[in-house]
């Protein structure tokens, strides 16, 4: 997981500033804003100040809580990670997003075998699928799982 989101990473390093909106403050032209890509515990830390500081927005946010478990699973904090992947979930609405959210909980927690049954509940519409994000990592996990 940590070599596929370090991929990703390196093409959205760019400045922050914890007075900006959520949505500015969590994305760029490029998807989520990096704030170190050889330091990831700086990125979490980074989150949480913006989460302290913004606690009526950023502190319910499942998408910026999301990307604040990634960035503590890259820094091979898998504790800290599904404790802010888990609370990211809890305030998802999108039915997608808790699924893929799930997926990566189940992969980070390596338990395969919840993954796999998770997996075979919607193997069609993944296998069918050759161009979302999302779904290609759920399928780089699954390979990663097997191995």
């Amino acid at each position: 997981m940590k070599l596929l989101l370090e991929n990703w990473r390196k093409y959205l390093n760019e400045e922050i500033d914890f007075t900006m909106s959520l949505h500015d403050f969590d994305q760029t032209s490029k998807g989520w804003r990096s704030i170190s890509n050889e330091h990831p515990e700086q990125q979490a830390a980074a989150m949480l100040r913006y989460i302290e500081e913004n606690p009526d927005t950023g502190g319910k946010d499942p998408v910026l809580l999301w990307h604040l478990g990634q960035a503590y699973a890259m820094a091979n904090s898998t504790e800290q990670a599904l404790r802010w992947m888990k609370e990211a979930n809890k305030y998802e609405k999108i039915p997608y997003n808790k699924i893929y959210q799930q997926f990566t909980m189940y992969f980070l927690s390596e338990d395969m075998e919840n993954f796999n049954n998770l997996y075979s509940q919607h193997k069609e519409q993944i296998e069918a699928d050759t161009k979302d994000t999302n779904i290609q990592f759920v399928k780089c996990m699954k390979r990663c799982g097997e191995a």
